[in-house]
C-alpha cells in the first residue's frame, strides 16, 4: 500500500512548469480511459495542479475529462480507496469520492464489496483444528497448489538484477555480509524514481558489547517522490515508520547515518497496470536484500553463503 496523501504538494515551480508535449499526450490517452486527475498524475509523475493547470489552459483536454468516472474499478483505484481508508478513524463517503473522482453511491458499494469479500462463506471456513495437529489431506492439496502458483526465481530474478549497481553486485557476491564502511562506500541517488535504499544507523552509546551499527533496509514506491521522497521522510519522521522509531528508541541509534541506494527503477510505461507491477517487483528486491544484506538480524557469518545459495 503507498501513501497518496501529499500526492499533488508539489513546489511552486512544478506547478508552473507545462506539461510536455510527450506528458500531453499521455495524458490524452489516460483521458479517453476514463481516468482522473489523481491517476494521470501518478502515471506521468507529475503533481495534480500541474496536470489540472493543463487542462485550464488546453479546452481540448478539458473536454474529455469524465466529470463522475462510471464502471468497474480498477485494481490502482481500489488501493487509492484502502490508502484512504487506512488513513481516516471513520470514513467519509462524500470526501472520499471527491478524491476519487467517483459518486459517493460507487464508493459505498465498492467498500462493502470489499468488506463482503473478506468475509469468509460458511464453505470456506475449516472446522478448528488444535494448532499442532497433522494436515488433513485437503489442506495439504490446498498448499500445493498455492506453492505452484509462485512464480520460480527465473521470472524475477533477472529483472531485479539487471536494476541493481555493480558495486552493490560486488557486496552481494561477496562470502560474508558489508561492513558498514563498504555500505557507506555506496552512492545516494536524489531521484524520483522508485527504488531500495539502505540506512546505516550508529548507536550514540559507545558499548562495546553492542553491535557497532545498525542496517535498515527499505523500499521507495510512491510516484511523485521516489527515493528522495522517502529519504525526506525519514528525516522529517513522517509517515508510517512504526518501525524504525522502535529501533531506534530500543538501540539508542542516531538518525543522522547516511542513506544508500542499493537499486532503482525508471518505469517504461505510465500505465496504472505497469506501475502496479512495479511497485510489486521493489517490495519484493526489498525483502531479498534484506536477507541477503543480514538486515533482519545478527547472521552467522559462516552460514551466509548457504543463505545466498537458498535464495
Amino acid at each position: 500500500m503507498r501513501d497518496y496523501s501529499k500526492q499533488g504538494k508539489g513546489k511552486g515551480p512544478e506547478k508552473s512548469r507545462l506539461l510536455t508535449a510527450e506528458e500531453a499526450e499521455q495524458t490524452r490517452a489516460l483521458l479517453r480511459q476514463g481516468c482522473q486527475v489523481w491517476e494521470i498524475a501518478l502515471s506521468i509523475q507529475r503533481s495534480k495542479p500541474a496536470v489540472r493547470a493543463a487542462l485550464e489552459r488546453d479546452q481540448d483536454l478539458a473536454g474529455q475529462l469524465t466529470e463522475k468516472k462510471k464502471g468497474k474499478w480498477s485494481d490502482l483505484e481500489i488501493e487509492y480507496l484502502l490508502e484512504l481508508l487506512g488513513r481516516c478513524r471513520v470514513p467519509c463517503l462524500k470526501e472520499m469520492a471527491r478524491l476519487l473522482g467517483r459518486d459517493a453511491s460507487s464508493v459505498g458499494r465498492q467498500i462493502n464489496k470489499m468488506v463482503a469479500e473478506r468475509r469468509p462463506t460458511e464453505q470456506q471456513r475449516l472446522p478448528l483444528v488444535p494448532p499442532d495437529g497433522d494436515l488433513s489431506e485437503r489442506e495439504q492439496e490446498v498448499l500445493e497448489a498455492r506453492m505452484k502458483d509462485i512464480k520460480p526465481s527465473a521470472e524475477w530474478a533477472a529483472h531485479i538484477l539487471a536494476l541493481i549497481p555493480t558495486p552493490v553486485k560486488h557486496i552481494l557476491a561477496a562470502s560474508a555480509p558489508p561492513t558498514a564502511s563498504t555500505l557507506k562506500a555506496l552512492e545516494w541517488q536524489d531521484t524520483s524514481r522508485m527504488g531500495v535504499y539502505a540506512w546505516v544507523l550508529r548507536p550514540k552509546l559507545n558499548n562495546p558489547l553492542q553491535m557497532e551499527d545498525f542496517v535498515y533496509v527499505g523500499s521507495a514506491t510512491k510516484w511523485d517522490s521516489g527515493l528522495s521522497g522517502r529519504k525526506s521522510q525519514h528525516q522529517r519522521r513522517k509517515g508510517r515508520e512504526n518501525k524504525i522509531p522502535r529501533l531506534i528508541r530500543t538501540n539508542h541509534l542516531n538518525r543522522k547515518g547516511p542513506f544508500l541506494t542499493l537499486l532503482s527503477m525508471q518505469l517504461e510505461s505510465p500505465e496504472p497496470g505497469e506501475v502496479l507491477k512495479a511497485r510489486q517487483l521493489i517490495i519484493l528486491a526489498e525483502a531479498v536484500l534484506t536477507v541477503w544484506l543480514g538486515a533482519l538480524g545478527e547472521v552467522n557469518r559462516d552460514s551466509y553463503g548457504e543463505e545466498q545459495k537458498r535464495l
